[in-house]
């Protein structure tokens, strides 16, 4: 009697579904929990059969196992459908009275496993997002500090197998030191945590597996809060830097055919014919300059350039 004074005490006291059924599968008693997913009273499942609302089928498989079997205490994941609403149940078994009845817990998990399905699709989404960008892409956990995903484009521009670069830390992707005596180890930690509230970038070197040296573009900017984990997509400068390179060169070479030029134009320079053919030869080396400035600026338009 003691025993099912304290069932019915922890059926009042306890949150979730609670139930007593016997070995032959009937129910004994049910809390208000229970009785009011299918808008009955706890009164109307006394004596029924476990299966007698047509939405305990599995439950029924569960329990026959059960009471047949020797174990004391068993668990149940359950995906009821009630009211054609669907659900999913944890249902914890205990025996009593020498294993002829035992008294069911049930834990509501619905709005938790939908919860998990949502993150679920977006880590599904962003796994998709970053293996299609054209960038180079790494996905970093902020909590463990190593890369948890890594794009095919990340490892064709640092030279390494994509799987090789899972659970590494963020720094093997950079030498030691970044120009000026930066420890890439401690600025790339201190960007990480700027990162997880804005997104950022700087220009970085990388360096790939062969210990070549790659100038990029390096841009973070946080992708989810739980885990969290920031995005770092890197973009190679070196053909831009290459291009900004003879821009300059060839604009310094330009500067210094005018300042000649004008140094003929201004009588400075004699009028014999040598002098005209070193002018001609002049004007010409000014035009092939302002051609290499076209180039450098826009190489489509090198290929028209005259000779």
């Amino acid at each position: 009697r003691s025993t099912h004074d304290r069932l019915r005490s922890l059926m009042r006291g306890l949150p979730g579904t609670i139930s007593r059924v016997s070995r032959d599968l009937r129910y004994l008693e049910v809390n208000e929990q229970l009785a009011a997913l299918f808008d009955l009273s706890p009164g109307e499942f006394i004596n029924q059969p476990i299966d007698f609302l047509g939405a305990g089928h599995t439950l029924e498989a569960f329990l026959r196992e059960f009471f047949a079997g020797d174990e004391e205490q068993a668990t149940c994941d359950l995906a009821p459908s009630i009211g054609g609403v669907a659900r999913h149940l944890m249902v914890v078994a205990h025996k009593y009275d020498n294993g002829d009845a035992a008294h069911l817990i049930g834990i509501d998990l619905t709005a938790q496993r939908a919860a998990e399905g949502e993150a679920r699709t977006k880590d599904r989404l962003h796994r998709a997002l970053v293996e299609t960008a054209p960038e180079a892409i790494l996905v970093v956990d902020l909590d463990k500090g190593r890369i948890v995903q890594a794009n095919q484009n990340a490892g064709a521009l640092l030279g390494r197998a994509t799987e090789s670069l899972l659970g590494q830390p963020l720094d093997i992707i950079s030498p030691p030191w970044q120009p000026g005596g930066i420890v890439s180890a401690d600025r790339l930690t201190m960007l990480l945590q700027q990162a997880s509230q804005h997104a950022l970038t700087e220009e970085w070197t990388c360096r790939d597996a062969e210990g070549g040296d790659i100038v990029s573009e390096l841009r973070l900017s946080p992708l989810s809060q739980a885990p969290p984990l920031i995005r770092c997509s890197l973009r190679d400068l070196t053909e831009q830097h290459r291009r900004e390179s003879e821009l300059v060169a060839a604009r310094e070479q330009a500067e210094a055919m005018m300042q000649l030029r004008a140094s003929f134009l201004s009588g400075r320079a004699a009028t014999s014919p040598s002098a005209a053919a070193s002018m001609t030869r002049v004007v010409r080396s000014i035009t092939r300059s302002r051609w290499r400035i076209i180039a450098a600026a826009r190489p489509a338009a090198a290929s028209s350039a005259p000779s």
